[in-house]
């Protein structure tokens, strides 16, 4: 009986820890780039037919996508109403 290779898609990346400080924020990272992706964006790893969530959370994990945690904005004092 012939021997049937059967090819799988690597693991998925793993993004480190000092880069991405939690699994939230990589995959909030990786949906906003695989959405970008989706929409016409280039790819700036090796996408060899793999998905675009793939493809973006590879991204994510070698540093190929910079971003940023916004500050959060000022809070300000409520109205004060006339008497």
């Amino acid at each position: 009986m012939p021997s049937r290779t059967v090819e799988t898609a690597p693991p998925p990346p793993r993004a480190a820890e000092d880069e991405v400080p939690n699994k939230f924020l990589l995959v909030v990272l990786a949906v906003q780039r695989a959405r970008q992706l989706h929409n016409g964006a280039r790819a700036r790893v090796a996408a060899e037919g793999h998905k675009s969530l793939w493809v973006a959370a590879r991204e994510v994990s070698t540093g190929r996508i910079s971003w940023a945690v916004a500050d959060k904005p000022p809070v300000l004092p409520a109205p004060v109403k006339a008497a």
